[in-house]
């Protein structure tokens, strides 16, 4: 055995006494990974770089399918959401939320209150691309070639799956845009349930308004005309807030806070069993695993595209029928279950290919994460375990980077944009989707237990940029510019970026 610490001898001897793993630092998993022992070297050096693992009887062991329509429908909410104009439901705002809700609460067999509502049998609007960028027939065509089932985003909101870290949301004070009550109960405070259904029911009096526009000052004596439901007069792309909230309220929240958690009560996270129970082809442990890594939204080939052709949104065909094949040896359709990238997988290239200073590897280290701990899961070799913790903390800690990287892309957006009021370049809306961007990832760092974002550097950040942006025409913009650099300082200072990949993205 490799030479370990004082401290992380005391780490495997407390995951080797107990079936309950014990709390571990991000510090400690990297310390951990960089001394592993011969056995778990040994078992490491046989680890793929394809997401594919079988049981001892030959069958796929990989099982994901509810978080591979959740991201579905977390991408469609956005193009959805942002489809709808003002007055398109005049009238009738019932029936505009109910449009919203079709995806918000899902079902297989609702009956479509609109053209425009969602159920099982409606087309999907995830398209694919292959390597040469060319349009590429997906494997499933409706929501329902993706599960026969029911998998809704509501049920799974953090504060209704699971407890809120904080007990409420944070980051968000205003209970009222353009005339809509987001507190329901009435009780002074939000759930992340309340507040996406104020944001839906915001789009749905847009929607339902007999005003087709609003008009906003473009600085140079004259206006720009907005029909989107899903904007508002004070800056927000609800369609972008909307989409950007749910990668943390659901997919972040669920992915850390359950199937990758050690702090629930036994059998849950990462202390289920890792036996297989007769008629599974998978461990419960596995199972968690594999659905904190549809979470992320990777496909199983990941490794095999470079970080230019993920961040272009190409897919390779190497899957049949869920059974790797190998490199454009598939059945000639891109699945959406095994060879499509969604979620954050997408931003992490993005933000890599921003990097100016060449000092990220958020692509490439995640995957490479994920797949280490799935490895070790299959293969058990001894002491495994706390291996597999420590590969779940790096995990997410790359993903939360990708956050962070993307929120700052969007705080330097949202400033170059102010800065442009009075010039050819100001785009109003440009500004408000920016914005609702930088607030909506902004806003999920509190459904990490495990965040590098403290909760006072949280509240203060939120502080700064506030529920809406101070516009270009308003008094206060100048110090609003400045407060969004401060809000950008925290996230560079809580993750360690460097300046001039700070500034570049």
């Amino acid at each position: 055995m490799k030479k370990t610490s004082v401290m992380l001898s005391a780490l495997l001897l407390a995951g080797s006494a107990s079936a309950q793993l014990q709390p571990m630092t991000l510090k400690q998993a990297k310390e951990l990974v960089s001394q592993p022992t011969a056995a778990i070297e040994a078992s490491l050096d046989n680890a793929g770089h394809i997401y594919q693992y079988n049981n001892d009887e030959g069958q796929s062991s990989v099982s994901y399918t509810g978080q591979n329509l959740r991201q579905v429908l977390i991408n469609d909410t956005k193009l959805i959401i942002g489809s709808m104009r003002r007055g398109e439901f005049e009238g009738n705002q019932a029936r505009a939320f109910n449009t919203l809700n079709s995806i918000y609460e899902y079902s297989v067999d609702g009956i479509k209150v609109s053209d425009k509502a969602i159920n099982g049998s409606t087309p999907l609007l995830v398209s694919a691309k292959d390597t040469q960028g060319y349009t590429a027939a997906l494997l499933e065509f409706c929501y329902l070639d993706v599960l026969e089932s029911s998998k809704y985003l509501r049920r799974k909101m953090a504060g209704e799956d699971n407890a809120l870290r904080n007990g409420k949301l944070l980051g968000w004070e205003t209970m009222t845009v353009a005339g809509q009550n987001f507190d329901e109960d009435n009780n002074g405070s939000l759930t992340p349930d309340e507040l996406m259904r104020g944001y839906m029911n915001v789009v749905a009096a847009n929607a339902a308004s007999s005003e087709k526009t609003f008009t906003v000052p473009d600085g140079m004596g004259g206006v720009q005309e907005l029909n989107g439901a899903y904007l508002t007069p004070e800056g927000l792309d609800i369609a972008q807030m909307a989409q950007k909230f749910l990668h943390g309220a659901v997919s972040l929240s669920q992915a850390a806070g359950d199937y990758m958690s050690i702090d629930l009560k036994p059998g849950k996270g990462l202390n289920a069993s890792n036996v297989r129970q007769p008629g599974k082809a998978y461990t419960a442990l596995e199972h968690h695993w594999d659905e904190a890594f549809g979470y992320w939204g990777a496909a199983r080939n990941y490794t095999e595209l470079t970080v230019l052709e993920i961040r272009r949104g190409f897919s390779l065909d190497s899957f049949d029928e869920g059974s790797y094949m190998g490199p454009n040896q598939g059945d000639g359709e891109i699945s959406i279950l095994t060879e499509k990238n969604m979620g954050l997988s997408t931003n992490a290239a993005k933000r890599d290919l921003g990097a100016a200073g060449q000092d990220t590897n958020f692509t490439r280290d995640s995957m490479d994460f994920f797949l280490k701990g799935r490895h070790l899961i299959a293969d058990q070799p001894e002491g495994y375990l706390n291996y597999v913790q420590a590969y779940s903390l790096l995990a997410l800690d790359q993903w939360e980077k990708v956050i962070a990287a993307t929120a700052i892309h969007y705080v330097n957006s949202s400033i170059a944009d102010l800065e442009a009021y009075g010039t050819a370049d100001y785009s109003f809306k440009a500004l408000a989707k920016h914005w609702g961007e930088m607030k909506g990832f902004a806003l999920t760092f509190q459904f990490n237990p495990y965040s590098s974002v403290s909760v006072d550097d949280f509240k203060t950040m939120h502080a700064l940029m506030k529920d809406a942006p101070v516009l270009p025409n308003q008094d206060g913009v100048e110090q609003y510019i400045q407060d969004l650099y401060k809000a950008r300082d925290i996230m560079q200072k809580s993750f360690g970026f460097s300046d001039v990949t700070t500034e570049a993205w």
